[in-house]
């Protein structure tokens, strides 16, 4: 128990016969909201349990081997090897040791929290209510990315900061410029505000602030400088994926309404999720493979084309989006002021293909 109002269940993650970490089963809300999470491996509770579940699994595992096969089960061909009921006891964490760190498998431990995996059902599976996050799983509409894209495409100070970007001044400035949405703080009635933000003369990128808590969405131009690829970037993934989407679940009334858009000279294009779970946050290694694979692929249009054609720009994006990125319910649409058209990439032909929304 945690706070005497969660429960958890610990168990070992294991690779290659050899725990190598502690995922957390958490029950919480009257035990019907589920989560999943990773315990940092520097938190001192961790340190003191996580040679307990070592020590545990290989006595079972050395027993289990002299009992199947010959000692053979869990190798290559062979079944895997069952270790049957483990009792382990642990200390219970009190004190300052009452709150381990947690994060989402996958992500970097002290980057921050970068959402919450499940919860959308009632307690033990039951779906067919209401789950207390704000979304209603079961609702169609809730994953209808055409149709949240025309709402805010019908709120006017969304339609304002398109038009203001979508300009050939903007487009032949030096640098980047954009507006983020600011939800408001939680329990204040009050719609959200944009913010502008610049980046620095001469440049080709655009940091938000320290501070991202409630920034749920974002615009911001690509400019026409030399070698520009008028589409987004890894990081415009990232971001959109670990800030995006944990504020806008959090503070926003849910996944959908995250959004990323960019705007360009060669046509715009936004980021949506149509998931009920957070597709789990990107590292910093997994940043890097991206980034990689990315400017490796456009280059190669450069190198063949002289310069970037925007329709083999959209197809190694899609590319990239459905091979690379792989995160289900992560959905890219080219937009203007008031229409939206869905990509999606054919892994046959490798091109990408554009379904328009219903006006």
């Amino acid at each position: 128990m945690k706070n005497d109002t969660e429960r958890w269940i610990l168990y070992p993650v294991v690779k290659g016969k050899e725990v190598i970490g502690i995922e957390v089963g958490i029950l919480k809300n009257n035990e019907t909201q589920l989560e999943f999470w990773r315990m940092d491996p520097q938190d001192d509770y961790y340190k003191e349990i996580i040679n307990l579940f070592r020590l545990a699994y290989s006595e079972k595992i050395l027993t289990q081997q002299t009992m199947n096969k010959g000692g053979n089960c869990g190798r290559p061909g062979e079944e895997p090897c069952s270790t049957g009921e483990v009792v382990i006891t642990i200390p219970k964490p009190n004190g300052p040791k009452a709150n381990p760190h947690l994060y989402l498998p996958g992500a970097n431990p002290g980057s921050g929290d970068p959402g919450v995996i499940g919860g959308n059902c009632g307690a033990y599976g039951n779906c067919g209510g209401g789950s207390g996050t704000g979304e209603t799983p079961n609702d169609p509409n809730n994953n209808d990315s055409c149709g949240k894209i025309k709402e805010k495409q019908n709120n006017q100070k969304y339609k304002d900061k398109f038009e203001a970007l979508n300009k050939a001044e903007i487009f032949n400035m030096d640098k980047e410029t954009g507006f983020y949405e600011l939800q408001p703080p939680l329990g204040v009635n009050a719609p959200p505000g944009f913010v502008q933000v610049d980046g620095p003369p001469g440049s080709s990128d655009m940091d938000l602030p320290d501070d991202t808590e409630r920034i749920s969405g974002l615009f911001h131009s690509h400019n026409n400088a030399e070698g520009s690829i008028k589409i987004f970037s890894p990081i415009d993934i990232i971001t959109f994926i670990n800030i995006f989407l944990k504020n806008a679940r959090k503070y926003g009334g849910g996944y959908a309404n995250a959004y990323s858009t960019v705007v360009t000279s060669a046509g715009s294009y936004t980021l949506k999720f149509t998931g009920t779970a957070h597709p789990g946050g990107v590292d910093f290694n997994t940043g890097e493979a991206w980034d990689k694979w990315y400017k490796q692929n456009m280059a190669e249009i450069a190198d063949k084309d002289g310069g970037f054609p925007q329709d083999k720009v959209e197809d190694v994006f899609g590319k990239f989006l459905h091979e690379v990125v792989n995160k289900p319910g992560l959905e890219i649409f080219k937009v203007t002021v008031d229409t939206a058209e869905k990509l999606t990439y054919d892994p046959v032909t490798k091109k990408s293909q554009s379904k328009p929304c219903p006006k």
